[in-house]
């Protein structure tokens, strides 16, 4: 079998360690910049005052009104005994973007490669629909954590088939669901991917067997919707300002040229190579429903009662830049003419200096300084970052300017990845 380029990068796992450290660090620092300059939202408010009422009138409260993100609120009601200022309320949730980050990258390598996880995480990094959701005292951060969390222990249960597996996947999705109970969208997804299963050998007892225990799960959240959901989830009919709206957020809020160029990327990326695995193709249709189903659906239910909100739909974010990574494959299988290339390489000239991605993999042997050598300068490399980034931390607490320390701190990083090449 063919292998795609993301499947023949082969990173060392150090440096591979860096690299995505590096991508966590720019993401945190993008996130917990001015964190708590801006006042509380109402709807963050609201979340300060439901992680504040007394515990029986917050049960109440869940029960006869505000059951959705029940997950995030019991969540806050520990979280406000560290602080409740508008930073310290924001924090979580600037937590967890960083941690969806990093589970971009743990799933994107799973289903196609390192590469693709390495930019997977770099485009979610740096996402500003993402960015700004992760700077709210919401639940949203939170949900697409355990959503990506969810997708990965799927992958894990139709691979192996363990009891244990199914379940936990089960347990994962109903999280979801008390994270934000839009997840059913994406959930829908999952599930038709689970009954599309090629090329798994799925077994009908272990899906039941995950069937019955999420229904168990979530029939609390399945209760309040119906009795108690009238109240919630009012939304106007959607028009097509609210749907070229979401399509500018979803693809970053980068105006009509970047939302095209996403778009294109997307359809690109299934235009199978030669040499894609049926795995491959199963991820690639999962990822796929997950960008669409959620919008279509809620389309969809607009006659019966509108439910389109672009807001809300920040779910389908993950889905996006997954499709938009793969896009690399298909570009990297295409056989360009000779003269076209000799174009190319003529227009690329003054650049072919810089670092590429073929300046990564293995050239051939090298003389290697001595390993003492390389471990102190790696490790003088690594405190100086860490101690860099510690100050940048501190900045952010008092609310002073503290961009200088971030440069230092990635530079540091740049220079123990430098020191490590080196072995």
């Amino acid at each position: 079998m063919k292998h795609t380029r993301s499947e023949a990068l082969n990173l060392s796992p150090a440096r591979t360690t860096l690299i995505l450290g590096g991508i966590l660090v720019i993401s945190a620092a993008l996130r917990l910049h001015s964190l708590g300059a801006a006042s509380l939202l109402i709807d963050e408010a609201a979340s300060d005052r439901f992680a504040t009422m007394p515990f029986r009138e917050f049960l109440e409260t869940l029960w006869h009104y505000q059951g959705n993100m029940t997950l995030y609120y019991f969540m806050m009601r520990a979280w406000v005994h560290i602080g409740d200022s508008e930073f310290m309320l924001r924090l979580p949730s600037m937590v967890f973007g960083v941690l969806t980050v990093l589970a971009i990258y743990v799933v994107a390598a799973r289903l196609f490669g390192q590469l693709t996880g390495l930019i997977a995480a770099t485009l979610l990094s740096v996402h500003g629909f993402h960015i700004a959701f992760s700077q709210m005292a919401r639940s949203y951060s939170l949900l697409l954590f355990v959503l990506l969390l969810t997708l990965y222990l799927l992958v894990s249960a139709m691979e192996s088939q363990s009891t244990w597996d199914w379940a936990w996947f089960a347990v994962s999705a109903a999280l979801c669901v008390y994270a934000h109970i839009f997840a059913f969208l994406v959930l829908a997804a999952f599930g038709v991917a689970i009954v599309l299963p090629k090329p798994f050998q799925v077994k009908r007892e272990k899906i039941l067997f995950g069937a019955i225990l999420f229904e168990h799960l979530i029939a609390p959240m399945a209760l309040f919707v119906l009795f108690h959901h009238s109240d919630q989830l009012n939304f106007q009919t959607p028009t097509w300002t609210d749907i070229s709206g979401f399509l500018h957020l979803v693809t970053g809020e980068g105006g009509t040229f970047l939302t095209l160029v996403y778009l294109m990327l997307c359809v690109f990326a299934f235009m199978s190579p030669s040499g894609r695995s049926d795995k491959e193709s199963w991820a690639l249709r999962t990822v796929g429903l997950w960008l669409v189903l959620p919008p279509l659906l809620t389309l969809a239910a607009t006659p019966l009662k509108p439910l389109f909100a672009p807001y809300m739909l920040v779910m389908c974010v993950p889905g996006l830049i997954i499709l938009v990574t793969v896009m690399y494959d298909f570009v990297s299988a295409i056989h360009l003419s000779k003269c076209f290339r000799a174009a190319l390489s003529s227009l690329t000239f003054p650049f072919q200096n810089f670092l590429t991605l073929d300046d990564l993999e293995d050239v051939g042997p090298t003389q290697h300084p001595p390993v003492w050598k390389i471990r102190t300068l790696s490790l003088v490399a690594l405190a100086n970052s860490a101690g860099w980034l510690a100050y940048y931390v501190y900045t952010c607490f008092v609310q002073e300017s503290g961009i200088e320390s971030l440069i230092i701190c990635v530079t540091w990083v740049s220079n123990c990845n430098l020191c490590i090449s080196l072995r």
